[in-house]
């Protein structure tokens, strides 16, 4: 293999570039590129010393930019207390992000320690400082196949682990 062709095809103006064989991935630049999200299809050809030419692949390439977003959080479907520091968190998105591939969720609101995860909704999760009956936060963010990630969501809970007292008078004649 000596050389390689790749092929771009936006349905405006199809870009062709020919490189020297390397064993890496060269950059192509689209001839259309452009701030608008569009599909394209991309064709990768090798070519021999003696100009034969081999299609290897062929595949579609979606240009994505625009970023997923998360309608609502609801913990414990949206109920305002809590005695279990373990909760539900559930993730609602908007109509238009159905590719959304990985989700993190944080008890800080700038998911400083959350790490990237498969999208799940609902999950568990359990609560900042569980011995410590207060108001608690969940934060959390989606990201799509394309890397683009929502702006942060959060909910709250009031978590009241401590049973009620009951003092009983009784009075007699």
């Amino acid at each position: 293999i000596i050389g390689v062709e790749v092929l771009v095809d936006d349905s405006i103006t199809p870009t062709r570039q020919v490189f020297d064989y390397q064993p890496t991935i060269n950059d192509v630049q689209v001839a259309n590129a452009s701030s608008d999200e569009i599909a394209y299809a991309v064709s990768v050809s090798y070519y021999d010393q003696a100009g034969n030419k081999a299609s290897v692949t062929d595949f579609d390439l979606n240009y994505d930019i625009t970023l997923p977003i998360v309608s609502s959080v609801s913990i414990n479907s949206g109920d305002g207390y809590t005695a279990n520091a373990v909760v539900s968190v559930a993730i609602t998105l908007d109509a238009g992000s159905t590719d959304v591939g990985y989700g993190r969720a944080s008890n800080q609101s700038g998911l400083g320690d959350a790490e990237w995860a498969e999208y799940v909704t609902p999950f568990e999760w359990t609560l900042s400082d569980p011995g410590n009956d207060s108001n608690k936060t969940v934060y959390v963010q989606v990201r799509d196949w394309a890397g683009n990630a929502s702006l942060t969501k959060n909910d709250a809970i009031e978590l009241d682990t401590t049973g009620p007292e009951l003092f009983v008078e009784i009075q007699g004649t």
